[in-house]
């Protein structure tokens, strides 16, 4: 259950950043900050994400340890690569991630930024087939549930940045 709860965060986050990124691209200038700081907010939010990402990939890590003797054991073929997958996407996410807070995402290392969102868009439909074809499939009030609680976190996101922003703003005259 821990680990769901961190998946949708992190999915809510990983939109509110999207999001924020878009703004930026369009000129909607109240979601985005100045060229010279980040807004606070956003700055909170790409460090959660960063915490939430090293976070999943160790429980994930754990979990693949613990899990592996039982996968050995049934031959489900179609579980296994979708598994493997699944860890592959996850492994690479945290290796690009870190690269991008290290190297910064200039135009040099946009290729790690691009492998980063290719693989974030992956990692969740394999997981989702993943756990189809398992023998604990997810309920079918997950299906559900977690999509609203993703649109609902991401929408609180940009509300709370809005006023963060307000506030900001506000002090800083």
């Amino acid at each position: 259950m821990c680990v769901v709860v961190l998946s949708v965060l992190m999915l809510a986050d990983t939109a509110y950043l999207l999001l924020h990124r878009m703004a930026e691209a369009v000129g909607w200038i109240r979601l985005g900050g100045t060229e010279l700081v980040l807004p606070k907010f956003y700055q909170a939010m790409i460090l959660s994400h960063t915490g939430i990402g090293v976070l999943l990939v160790i429980l994930a890590a754990a979990f693949v340890e613990w899990h592996l003797p039982q996968v050995w054991r049934r031959h489900r073929r179609r579980a296994i690569s979708t598994g493997v997958l699944t860890v592959v996407f996850g492994g690479t996410l945290l290796i690009t991630g870190m690269f991008i807070l290290s190297e910064a995402n200039s135009r040099d290392n946009a290729w790690a930024w691009w492998v980063h969102v290719l693989c974030a868009a992956l990692v969740l439909p394999v997981y989702v087939a993943h756990r189809r074809v398992s023998i604990w499939k997810p309920s079918l009030l997950s299906y559900r549930v977690v999509p609203v609680a993703i649109v609902g976190l991401t929408l609180l996101a940009v509300f709370a940045h809005d006023a963060f922003s307000n506030l900001e703003q506000g002090l800083s005259k």
